[in-house]
């Protein structure tokens, strides 16, 4: 703690003088009807006004889920319930998350008595329809994608006392990992951090970020913050059914209480234990089976037309490789120090480092980058591990505070490039919430700058942005993993540290009888496979010939070179394995291209591929339009932007460290930045001298 005037000072400076300024704003929505907090309205989302004591009533919301888990696959109904609490006309704005790699592609619009199915559209056509709708006092929803993972839902014209109900429905692959099957449901979208290359001239917008110029779509993927103990009104219930096919050793959430149901020892109802739960962190469901019924494979078909669809688990044999070696490396860890991670986030963070410089063995070297508004290194280059070095860091970690913005490119920038010996392995370890609206630059910069280097994210946090967590780790043949608890710390630590001490399963490729890497014809996603670490399942959709017999995987696993035969001509039957695939290639298209030529070539095949399997896209929308006006045309209508939680364990007045607008001049901000800077030079060199003590 006594370096946190110098820590806040350097930041301060560096607010001042560099040219990535944050943005943000608040929420603006529009006047409704006039209530007090005094008035009963407890629990209801409301919206302060100019007049003191006043607030208005918005659009209230309240969110049902329902799970069906079969073998390896989750199908999702998310219902969706908008109630209109005012005398006016209104129409809503929902932005929710979902799981990155979700296939969405149902949508259905309940008013009273009525149901409107939705209908796949090019994005841009569906907007149209959409506002048509609005002005024709039509009700209407369109669901849009601005992320794999941030959705949003447009209601149109809800009526005095009226409720809309919208129901979506996606499927999704489960995750299997080390022996443990596990589903997340995200329940929040945290606020973005977005970087600009411009300076910030007004605050618009509906959240935190405004449209930066680096980032469109800031505003969109970045919604309100409730208030919280005042507009508590966002609640989600939850009902799981789960078909397991084995029986389990154990079943239990992160940080939910559940009501378990056991049916039979394979089959399970599952509700969360409050029926009303604040919708604050996301949920993640875990199930182990017992040690004698563990799979080392899973094969589900589906046939459609002339084509079979399928999807394929197999677990490599690491038991045939000799892992007793250690492997000496360079160890980075990458800490993120930004106001999104004050709290609970900050503490998992430094005991998830601490935990890592314990793991690291004699003969290896390491370093430590600290982001927030900028990076630093503790030691100008890698160092080896002694007991100095280790007690040093370790000093160096504790002393760690969340401020700031999240500037993860220039922590990249840093992090990635080797500086030593090319023989030793080199692993970076980036433990962050990847609270972030820039995940594309970030992609480019890893692609760019990986070179023979692995990247593996840590995400923190009760609500990580798990697209870029998952997608750096994919393009920096690395793996992600997720920490929700400070006492998930140790175990998830340890795991990841058996990967990065084993041989990688490398070059995985799936072929035919022949010997021919599959083709057109027959075909899997994703493509290529990505490296595998112990414990970790090939997971593969695929469109086979209806008389594909046999197939076999291929691999190096250390320096071995690996192939195992898959007879395909038998296997579980399941729905929806084409939608599966079709997501798998979206997001390797998505993936693959990092040219304007190539992400012009994906959006064509990304729009044929969502329009012909019924999916939302980057570029295609579900919208669903009542044939009947409802709403008078002398009423007015309202705008109004529904507001996310918190996420638990964030402080709302430091999600992102902002600064006050102030009216003084731009020369004597410099002025003082300069006096500062000076300040901060003086207060970090008695600082260094002190951490080598």
């Amino acid at each position: 703690m006594k370096y946190a005037t110098s820590r806040i000072t350097f930041r301060l400076v560096a607010l001042f003088l560099i040219g990535v300024p944050l943005v943000f704003a608040s929420p603006t929505p529009q006047a409704m009807e006039s209530v007090s907090l005094q008035d009963g309205q407890q629990g209801r989302l409301v919206f302060s006004t100019d007049s003191d004591g006043e607030y208005q009533l918005a659009p209230t919301l309240k969110t049902d889920v329902a799970m069906t888990i079969t073998g390896m696959i989750a199908r999702v109904k998310v219902t969706q319930h908008f109630t209109n609490p005012s005398q006016q006309w209104v129409n809503g704005v929902y932005t929710f998350p979902l799981p990155e790699m979700s296939a969405v592609d149902h949508l259905t619009m309940h008013i009273g008595e009525r149901t409107i199915q939705g209908l796949i559209q090019e994005k841009q056509k569906a907007k149209r329809m959409f506002q048509k709708a609005k002005i024709q006092g039509k009700k209407a929803s369109l669901v849009e994608q601005h992320r794999p993972n941030i959705f949003s839902n447009n209601v149109a014209n809800i009526g005095p006392d009226e409720t809309v109900i919208v129901e979506i429905e996606y499927q999704q692959t489960l995750e299997y990992d080390q022996g443990e099957f596990s589903i997340r449901f995200p329940m929040v979208v945290a606020p973005r951090f977005s970087p600009s290359n411009k300076v910030i001239t007004e605050f618009e917008g509906s959240g935190w970020a405004v449209n930066a110029e680096q980032v469109p779509s800031s505003a969109a993927i970045t919604p309100g913050i409730k208030t919280p103990g005042i507009d508590d009104n966002h609640n989600v219930t939850m009902s799981i059914t789960l078909e397991t096919g084995f029986d389990l050793a154990s079943l239990t959430s992160d940080a939910h209480p559940l009501v378990i149901n056991e049916i039979t020892p394979q089959q399970f109802d599952i509700e969360l234990d409050a029926q009303q739960t604040i919708a604050n962190r996301d949920f993640v469901l875990r199930w182990r089976p017992v040690p004698s019924e563990t799979p080392q494979g899973a094969f589900f078909t589906q046939q459609k037309g002339n084509d079979n669809y399928a999807l394929l688990m197999v677990i490599p044999p690491y038991d045939d490789v000799d892992l007793s070696r250690l492997l000496t490396k360079e160890m980075v860890f990458v800490i993120d120090t930004s106001g999104s991670m004050h709290g609970e986030s900050m503490e998992q963070a430094r005991r998830a480092l601490l935990s890592g410089l314990d793991r690291l063995n004699p003969g290896d070297r390491f370093n430590i980058v600290e982001f927030n508004s900028v990076a630093t290194k503790i030691f100008h280059t890698s160092m080896p591990v002694t007991n100095d070095n280790i007690n040093r860091a370790k000093r160096f970690v504790r002393e760690l505070q969340a401020q700031g913005g999240t500037n993860i490119a220039d922590a990249l920038n840093m992090s990635l490039p080797r500086t030593l010996d090319e023989s030793m392995i080199r692993q970076v370890i980036f433990i962050t919430d990847g609270s972030v609206g820039n995940e594309e630059e970030l992609f480019d910069i890893i692609h760019d700058n990986l070179g023979d280097s692995r990247l593996f994210t840590i995400g923190i946090g009760s609500a990580p942005n798990s697209r870029f967590m998952r997608g750096a780790a994919t393009f920096g043949r690395g793996t992600f993993t997720y920490i929700g608890a400070v006492d998930q710390v140790t175990e998830k630590m340890s795991q990841l540290f058996e990967k990065l001490e084993s041989p990688v399963l490398s070059d995985v490729k799936i072929v035919d009888s022949s010997g021919n890497v599959l083709g057109e014809q027959a075909d899997y996603w994703p493509n290529p496979i990505g490296d595998l670490y112990l414990g970790e399942p090939i997971i593969v959709s695929l469109k086979l010939p209806l008389d594909q017999q046999n197939l076999s995987i291929s691999g190096k696993l250390a320096t071995q070179d690996w192939y195992m035969d898959l007879p395909i001509s038998t296997g579980g039957s399941e729905k929806g394995l084409d939608v599966l695939w079709a997501r798998n290639k979206i997001a390797s298209l998505s993936e693959s291209a990092r040219t304007p030529m190539q992400r012009k070539n994906n959006a064509t095949a990304i729009t044929e591929l969502g329009l012909k399997h019924h999916l939302v896209t980057r570029y295609t929308s579900l919208i669903a339009v009542d044939v009947t006006p409802t709403k008078p045309e002398s009423e007015q209508v309202k705008d109004t932007k529904l507001a996310n939680h918190l996420p638990d364990g964030w402080t709302k007045h430091k999600p992102h460290g902002q600064l006050p607008r102030g009216a003084t001049s731009a020369p004597l901000n410099v002025i003082m930045g300069l006096v500062l800077l000076m300040l901060t030079l003086l207060l970090s060199r008695r600082r260094k001298l002190d951490l080598g003590k």
